[in-house]
């Protein structure tokens, strides 16, 4: 999972936690993870755990291989407040108008003594905004990871095609990569790629 920075007012304190998922079921084992890792924490337990998910699912009498029309698929929606009254509305309104799919964001709320109002609901759509912008960012940097592995794979072939010798497997951590890195890497080993492609054509 990813989580937005810790967003503090008046003693409570909110983070969202986002994970890709196509499961309702979602919810159940991330908070149950949380819950672990908050009672060990310099916090403690949470004061609630709220959350949505939205997930693609087929229709009724599709199975998913027809494509990918919405006349085949439709999302799946789901919350719960946790005593935190419209939070899970909150949380879920706030993923549809960013387009999460595919997503669940558990906003955890440590309460500091003080009735925060309507506020807390701005609270929580913006640490949700926050961790699916996050989430986003992950899910294509493991993407261009794919890429890149699979262009190594490419290049190792044409190196033995070519009489070359193959190269150690790179390693690419999804935590060190960034956008910047991905798109340098990628133009390197595309370049190889031509590179040798070229060379086998003699």
């Amino acid at each position: 999972y990813v989580e937005s920075p810790p967003l503090t007012d008046r003693g409570s304190i909110f983070i969202s936690y986002a994970i890709s998922t196509t499961s309702p079921s979602a919810p159940k084992s991330l908070i149950s993870n949380l819950r672990r890792l908050h009672a060990s924490s310099r916090e403690g337990e949470a004061s609630h755990y709220m959350y949505a998910y939205r997930v693609l699912v087929p229709r009724k009498g599709k199975t998913g291989a027809e494509g990918e029309g919405d006349d085949t698929w439709t999302v799946k929606e789901g919350e719960d407040d946790d005593n935190e009254k419209y939070g899970g509305e909150t949380i879920r309104k706030e993923m549809e108008r960013l387009g999460g799919v595919d997503a669940t964001c558990v906003v955890v709320r440590w309460f500091g003594g003080t009735l925060l109002g309507p506020a807390r609901f701005q609270h929580i759509r913006t640490v949700v905004s926050q961790s699916i912008s996050l989430l986003n960012e992950r899910i294509y940097i493991e993407g261009e990871i794919q890429k890149l592995k699979e262009l190594d794979h490419w290049i190792n072939e044409l190196l033995l095609k070519t009489g070359g010798k193959e190269e150690d497997e790179k390693e690419y951590g999804v935590e060190t990569m960034d956008r910047s890195r991905a798109e340098r890497l990628m133009k390197a080993r595309r370049g190889r790629k031509e590179m040798l492609e070229k060379k086998l054509k003699g």
